[in-house]
């Protein structure tokens, strides 16, 4: 059950993926256009400099949506979770049942403290 939930995470989030190229995608061709004029007629290279990074974030976008990115992604992390367990460590290992408990505790005894205040205030 919560693979599958997990599944259909996942296709939304490719769905959602796709839709913003073709927004991105959309915005590229009329902003490129507009670009390619705007040099035609000023023969100012400069207007053209915007179209650099734009193309880098629209093939970054179809990668991620139509391409093998997830795939790399999926790949890497398999790799960092077999050769790199270090960086996976949290900080001070997994908490105990004692530290949950005193803690728990601790949090019980300042709302206790918090309501004697509230009365004499």
């Amino acid at each position: 059950m919560q693979n599958a939930m997990r599944e259909r995470q996942m296709a939304m989030q490719i769905a959602r993926g796709r839709d913003l190229f073709l927004w991105w995608g959309s915005f590229y061709t009329v902003a490129s256009t507009a670009m390619v004029v705007g040099f035609m007629k000023k023969r100012n290279p400069a207007v053209l400099a915007p179209l650099l990074p734009l193309t880098f974030i629209v093939g970054y976008m179809y990668d991620m949506g139509y391409g093998s990115k997830l795939e790399r992604m999926k790949d890497e992390a398999d790799r960092i979770m077999d050769n790199e367990k270090t960086l996976l460590v949290l900080p001070h290992g997994l908490p105990t049942f004692s530290d949950i408990e005193k803690a728990r505790l601790a949090e019980k005894d300042a709302q206790i403290l918090q309501k004697g205040h509230d009365i004499f205030l």
